[in-house]
C-alpha cells in the first residue's frame, strides 16, 4: 500500500477515540472513500456502465439533518446513538458532519434541559421524558425545525418555555414540535404530534424551487448532493422525453416539482397527509399548475388503483431503504410506463428490485451520489427502460 493509500484529509475526534465508527471510511482520504464506494457499486452491478460518483463539496459540515438519541441523566446529558441495548454511551453532539448551527443548537438544548429539569429517557428504568431530538435545517434560508420525541406530556409546559428561550437565542429556529411515543422502544415517531410554534414548516430554495418541510417530512440530508440529484433527474427526464409522470413516495414533492417544467402532467403519491399538504402548497408557491398530489400508500397502490390514471409514461420512485413492495413491482410491470426513474439510498435493495423488474425493464443508466460522506452508504439514481 502506498503512502497515498493511507493519507487522510478529514479527522473526527469521536472516530479517533472510537466513540463513533459510523463514518467507517475516515481511515482513508475522501478521494479513496469515493473509490471504495464505486467499487462496491461496481460489484453489485458488474455488467453495467456506471457514471462517475457525484461527490459533495462538503465532506464535513454538510449534513443538514440530525437524529440524536437522548441519554445520560441530569445534568450529564448525552446526545448520540443508542447501542444494541438502547443505551447512549457517548455524547456526540459536536459531530463534524453536521452543519455548525445544528451542533450549536444542540448545546443550547442540553442547557435548557438542565434549567427546566427535562430528564433524558432511561431505557433500563423506563423513566425520564425526552427520548430523541431531531433537527432539520433548510438550505438557503437556514431555517431550523426542532422535533422532540417524548414519553408523555409530563414536561410539556416546561418544554414550551424552554423552546421559547431557544427561539429567542437562535433566531432561525422557527418550527418546533413534540411527538408522543409512550411505547418502550427506540421509535422516533408517535401517533400524536403537538406543534409548539405558529410556523408549521421550514422553507428552502433548491435549484430555484421552493420546497417545504414539516416535523414528519422526509428531507435529504445533504443540500449540496440533493441539488445535483434533482438536476440529474431532470436531465434524464428530458432525454427520455417523458410527458405524464407518476411520482411515488413523493414526500413533499421535490422530484415532482423539479420535473414539472418539462412534463405535461405529474401526480405525486405519498402516505403522509402532512407531506401532501406541503407539496400542494409548494406547487402553488412555485406556480406549477400541472402537478397534483394525493395521499395514498405507494406500497399498496394496486389496492387503490381505481384512483390513479393508468396513462403514465414515466414512473419516479424514491422508496425507503427496504425498497419497493412486491405489489408495486407488479403494478409497474403491468403498467403502460416506458421509463422508471429509481432513486435509492440502498444499492442492495435497488439491485434486488432491478432483478425483479428485469422481465420487463432493462437498467440503462446508473449514477451514484455521495449523499453520506465517509460512510458505506450512498444514493443511486437509476434509469430503467422497458424492452
Amino acid at each position: 500500500m502506498t503512502s497515498e493509500d493511507t493519507s487522510r484529509d478529514y479527522l473526527c475526534p469521536y472516530f479517533e477515540e472510537k466513540k463513533c465508527q459510523s463514518c467507517s471510511l475516515l481511515t482513508m482520504s475522501y478521494r479513496k472513500s469515493l473509490e471504495s464506494k464505486m467499487l462496491n457499486v461496481t460489484n453489485l452491478f458488474p455488467n453495467q456502465t456506471i457514471d462517475p460518483i457525484v461527490e459533495t463539496g462538503f465532506p464535513f459540515t454538510g449534513r443538514a439533518k440530525t437524529k440524536w438519541a437522548v441519554g445520560g441523566s441530569l445534568p450529564n446529558i448525552k446526545l448520540g446513538f443508542p447501542d444494541h441495548n438502547g443505551n447512549v454511551l457517548h455524547d456526540l453532539r459536536q459531530c463534524p458532519q453536521h452543519q455548525e448551527q445544528l451542533n450549536s443548537l444542540a448545546n443550547l438544548i442540553t442547557e435548557g434541559m438542565i434549567k427546566y429539569k427535562i430528564s433524558p429517557y432511561d431505557i433500563i428504568t423506563k423513566k425520564g421524558e425526552l427520548k430523541f431530538i431531531t433537527l432539520m435545517q433548510a438550505h438557503d434560508s437556514d431555517e431550523i425545525l426542532l422535533r422532540y420525541t417524548l414519553r408523555s406530556r409530563e414536561c410539556l409546559e416546561r418544554l414550551i418555555k424552554m423552546t421559547k428561550e431557544l427561539m429567542h437565542t437562535c433566531s432561525n429556529l422557527v418550527v418546533a414540535s413534540a411527538t408522543l411515543q409512550p411505547i418502550h422502544m427506540a421509535k422516533r415517531h408517535g401517533e400524536t404530534e403537538i406543534l409548539l410554534t405558529e410556523r408549521h414548516y421550514i422553507q428552502e430554495t433548491i435549484n430555484d424551487l421552493t420546497l417545504l418541510y414539516g416535523p414528519r417530512s422526509f428531507i435529504q440530508g445533504s443540500p449540496d448532493i440533493k441539488s445535483k440529484l434533482y438536476q440529474k433527474a431532470c436531465e434524464i427526464f428530458l432525454k427520455v422525453k417523458g410527458q405524464n409522470v407518476l411520482d411515488l413516495y413523493c414526500g413533499t414533492g421535490a422530484f415532482a416539482l423539479h420535473l414539472a417544467e418539462s412534463a405535461k402532467s405529474i401526480c405525486g403519491v405519498e402516505i403522509s397527509d402532512e407531506s401532501i399538504t406541503l407539496a400542494k402548497k409548494s406547487a402553488k408557491i412555485n406556480q406549477l399548475s400541472n402537478v397534483e398530489f394525493r395521499t395514498l400508500d405507494a406500497d399498496n397502490l394496486c389496492d387503490n388503483g381505481h384512483e390513479i390514471d393508468k396513462n403514465f409514461d414515466t414512473f419516479v420512485v424514491n422508496p425507503p431503504r427496504r425498497g419497493l413492495s412486491k405489489q408495486l413491482i407488479s403494478l409497474i410491470i403491468d403498467s403502460s410506463c416506458s421509463h422508471l426513474l429509481y432513486s435509492s439510498c440502498n444499492p442492495q435493495s435497488l439491485q434486488r428490485d432491478i432483478n425483479l423488474l428485469a422481465p420487463s425493464f432493462a437498467l440503462t443508466e446508473l449514477t451514484p451520489f455521495d449523499m453520506f460522506p465517509f460512510t458505506h452508504h450512498l444514493e443511486c439514481l437509476a434509469l430503467l427502460t422497458r424492452y
